[in-house]
């Protein structure tokens, strides 16, 4: 019967074909092209094919900054979460600061705020332009590790930080006051 196969049309099963052909591979062996892989995923998803579709998502995400961005809320939404995390810490620890901010969300959505926190710092750590010269407020890496100390239990530290902020190399200002003029 039409609709209940994968592909029973013979539009919609060779446009799979052809997001598959651009997805595995390019004429010189590199690999597909993210955003075909990104389609062939949605394409399995509308099938049913949810293991195919988290293995597609997650190859365009490991080689496209458009996949690497949707990836925990395309994840999430199929109860898949978990299956973001290898790819968002190995492309985190290769510099990228978008996969470092969603593996930061994707910790939190786990409840592991501790992690969190930790990969906030090292984002402060690591962040050439902070300290800005007149700079007025914290930058948003450093409300979010307010926050997510906060959600750890770490109220003591998330409350120092938010009031004295940090050191350039990532440890917590210890409280200070300025001298009073005479």
């Amino acid at each position: 019967m039409a609709g209940e196969g994968l592909g029973d049309t013979g539009a919609d099963q060779e446009a799979g074909q052809l997001l598959r052909f651009h997805a595995e591979r390019r004429d010189d062996g590199a690999p597909g092209d993210p955003s075909a892989m990104w389609g062939l995923a949605d394409w399995l998803v509308r099938y049913n094919r949810i293991a195919g579709a988290v293995h597609w998502y997650v190859l365009s995400a490991e080689h496209g900054a458009q996949g690497m961005g949707q990836l925990v809320d395309t994840l999430g939404e199929l109860g898949c979460l978990d299956a973001a995390e290898p790819t968002l810490r190995a492309r985190a620890a290769k510099g990228s600061g978008l996969a470092r901010s969603k593996l930061v969300e994707l910790l939190e959505l786990l409840g592991h705020h501790d992690e969190a926190a930790a990969v906030l710092r090292q984002s402060l750590r690591d962040d050439d332009s902070y300290p800005l010269p007149g700079r007025t407020s914290a930058p948003p890496t450093m409300s979010r590790l307010v926050d997510a100390l906060r959600q750890a239990g770490e109220t003591q530290e998330a409350t120092q930080i938010a009031k004295y902020g940090i050191e350039p190399g990532g440890a917590t200002v210890q409280p200070w006051e300025l001298p009073t003029p005479r």
